[in-house]
C-alpha cells in the first residue's frame, strides 16, 4: 500500500514538473471557450430583450403623429417588428383623420385632409409590399390603400380602389375583409354610387 502511494505521488510530481499534457490544454481551452460563448450569448440575449421591451413601451406611449414620426426616425426602431406596427398605426391615423377632414367645409382643412389621405395611401402601399407573409397585416394594407384611393375621389382613383378590392376578394375570399371587398365592389358598381362619387369628386377636387 505504501509503495503504491509513493509511486502515485511520484508520478503526480513528475507530471507537475513536466506541465499539463497537450490533451489537457486542449480540453481546458474548449471548456473556457464554451463558458465564454454561454456568457456572451446570455449577455447579448438579455440586452436584446431589454431593447425589445424598451421599444414596446415607446410604441405604446406614442399617441400623436409627431411621436410616431420621431420613433420611426429613431435608428433603434429601424427594421424591427415595432417599426412595422408603428407604420401601420401611422397609416390608420392618417387615413381616419384624413377622411374626416376631407369632408370639412373649410377648403384649407380639406387640403390638409387630402394630404393625410395621400400619406396613408403611400404608407399602406409600401407596407403591402412587405407584409405578404403576414396575411392579417397584408389584408389591412390592401384594404387601407383601397379606402385611401376611394377617399381621394376621381375615376382613376376609384378604379385603383376596385383593383385592390378585387385582390382582397381573390386572395382572401373567406376572411372578413375579403367578404367586405365583395360588398365594396358591388357598391362601387352601383350606378347611383357612381353618380355620387362623381359629384363628390367635383366637390373635393383640389382647388
Amino acid at each position: 500500500m505504501t509503495n503504491e502511494l509513493v509511486k502515485t505521488l511520484s508520478g503526480a510530481y513528475e507530471g507537475f514538473k513536466k506541465g499539463p499534457s497537450r490533451g489537457t490544454i486542449i480540453t481546458l481551452a474548449v471548456i473556457i471557450a464554451v463558458v465564454l460563448l454561454v456568457v456572451l450569448f446570455r449577455y447579448f440575449w438579455l440586452s436584446s430583450q431589454a431593447a425589445e421591451s424598451k421599444r414596446w413601451l415607446q410604441l405604446d406611449s406614442a399617441v400623436f403623429p409627431e411621436q410616431l414620426t420621431t420613433l420611426h426616425e429613431d435608428a433603434e426602431f429601424k427594421d424591427t417588428t415595432q417599426d412595422r406596427i408603428l407604420r401601420y398605426r401611422e397609416a390608420r391615423m392618417n387615413l381616419s383623420r384624413g377622411i374626416r377632414d376631407v369632408g370639412n367645409a373649410d377648403p384649407s382643412v380639406q387640403k390638409k385632409g387630402r394630404e393625410k389621405v395621400e400619406k396613408a395611401r403611400d404608407l399602406y402601399e409600401e407596407l403591402a409590399k412587405g407584409s405578404a407573409v403576414t396575411p392579417q397585416l397584408h389584408q389591412e394594407a390592401l384594404w387601407g390603400t383601397a379606402k385611401a384611393y376611394e377617399a381621394l375621389g376621381g375615376a382613376s382613383n376609384v378604379e385603383e380602389a376596385k383593383k385592390l378590392y378585387e385582390r382582397l376578394k381573390k386572395e382572401y375570399p373567406k376572411s372578413a375583409l375579403g367578404k367586405d371587398a365583395v360588398k365594396q365592389l358591388d357598391r362601387l358598381d352601383n350606378p347611383d354610387t357612381q353618380k355620387d362619387l362623381r359629384d363628390l369628386a367635383e366637390v373635393l377636387a383640389p382647388k
